[in-house]
């Protein structure tokens, strides 16, 4: 069950690292490749400089209550992560972490105390790439590596994940739903990245979604994200 909340914000710079091939998979993470993967759809690899438009019909993209908000962060672990642990403890809010698998390789302390402290953490890929510019093999890896180290580092099994900059198509879909996770993707954006100097806390984030959604009243017959 995702957490009450919904807003996407960046907590780092992801970090580029290398991750063994699918056919590697460790043992011990507690599910194998399903029979499905060898049925996925021949859609190419997109190899244009760019990915898009893209159709979200198929993912999570709302709460699905009115006025229901689930509040997201993504990228991280990073230097901003004990921060906003602390500020999500002082309000008693229940957030979701969509980590990058290389980050949580480098400090999994820090996801191990936000599992602990009640907050769900999804897969965000292990290097943060266009997964549609990614063979099956490659995108495999980079959603099970990063299940691998949560699951190795919290005991649990992520259900949700999130691509990275949105970018997902049917070929990649079918492998996230192949795999056991579902694509969560977000209809409010806190633009912290461009608002970052303004943005001093979880609260002056989301006053600003909050704001900034007061002329578009569709989102107002279901929750945010």
């Amino acid at each position: 069950m995702l957490p009450l909340f919904i807003l996407p914000v960046i907590l780092c710079n992801p970090v580029v690292r290398l991750y063994p091939e699918s056919h590697t998979l460790a043992h011990g993470y507690p599910g194998s490749l399903p029979s499905q993967l060898y049925h996925i759809p021949p859609i190419p690899v997109n190899d244009q400089s760019h990915s898009g438009p893209w159709d979200f019909r198929k993912d999570i993209t709302t709460c699905f209550k009115q006025n229901e908000w689930v509040l997201t962060f993504d990228d991280g672990p990073g230097t901003l992560t004990p921060f906003l642990l602390d500020q999500l403890k002082q309000l008693n809010i229940k957030a979701t972490f969509f980590v990058v698998g290389s980050n949580v390789q480098e400090i999994p302390y820090l996801v191990k105390r936000a599992a602990d402290e009640g907050h769900d953490i999804g897969v965000h890929t292990w290097s943060h790439p266009y997964l549609t510019r990614l063979s099956n093999d490659q995108i495999i890896s980079e959603l099970m590596w990063t299940a691998k180290i949560i699951y190795d580092v919290t005991g649990k099994v992520p259900r949700y994940m999130r691509p990275p900059y949105g970018d997902i198509d049917d070929r990649v879909r079918y492998i996230v739903n192949a795999l056991g996770f579902e694509a969560v993707i977000w209809n409010r954006d806190t633009n912290d990245v461009i608002y970052l100097p303004i943005i001093k806390s979880i609260v002056g984030a989301s006053q600003l979604a909050v704001s900034k959604s007061s002329t578009h009243h569709a989102f107002l017959c279901r929750g945010f994200i």
